[in-house]
């Protein structure tokens, strides 16, 4: 009977720790955040100085915004790295966004392609994004036909009208074929 009611109390009570616990936890992974995305800004805001018009970030905050990125195991931190580095027109902007396209995890991979829409009229751009049309991931997928739906280029064509005839999602087949179809016609 009294180990009974030990555990009656016991285990509301380790429910309760357990719930602080994770609160806490929670509270410290978002504090991280908060502080990380102000560090991005501090960073950006330091470096604004060797910023020029002409080339968006200069060579110093690419190297730091490369470090930075390869040394977070957030996220969300390196979105926002992704994001920064999409404005600058260097080729060095570009070469970092297409070799993120290699990143594991899809979310990185998209944030990249969306950035490259800002260079998508780049040689070594569409190369990059006719090769992510063969991802599995069929967000990432509708990303690059997105980006290439107005590049006029026969290798796009033929990607696109393989994936018409091929995917097995219904809506990217017509998406692809959607898109073949007007960069034929242009």
């Amino acid at each position: 009977m009294k180990l009974n009611f030990l555990f009656v109390w016991t285990l509301p009570l380790v429910l309760v720790v357990s719930c602080m616990t994770k609160t806490i936890n929670e509270k410290e992974i978002s504090k991280q955040r908060a502080f990380t995305k102000q560090h991005i800004a501090q960073v950006a805001m330091n470096m604004s100085i060797q910023t020029t018009q002409e080339n968006g970030i200069s060579g110093e905050t690419l190297k730091t915004y490369r470090n930075l990125y390869n040394t977070s195991n957030d996220i969300d931190e390196k979105r926002d790295l992704l994001s920064e580095i999409g404005e600058s027109n260097s080729p060095e902007a570009v070469n970092f966004l297409i070799e993120a396209l290699n990143a594991k995890q899809s979310g990185l991979r998209e944030e990249a392609i969306v950035q490259l829409n800002n260079h998508v009229h780049h040689p070594k751009v569409i190369d990059a994004l006719i090769r992510m049309l063969d991802d599995e991931d069929d967000t990432i997928l509708m990303e690059s036909i997105e980006s290439l739906s107005t590049i006029p280029d026969e290798r796009v064509i033929a990607k696109l009208l393989q994936i018409s005839e091929q995917h097995p999602n219904k809506i990217i087949r017509e998406v692809a074929i959607d898109y073949a179809l007007q960069l034929q016609n242009n």
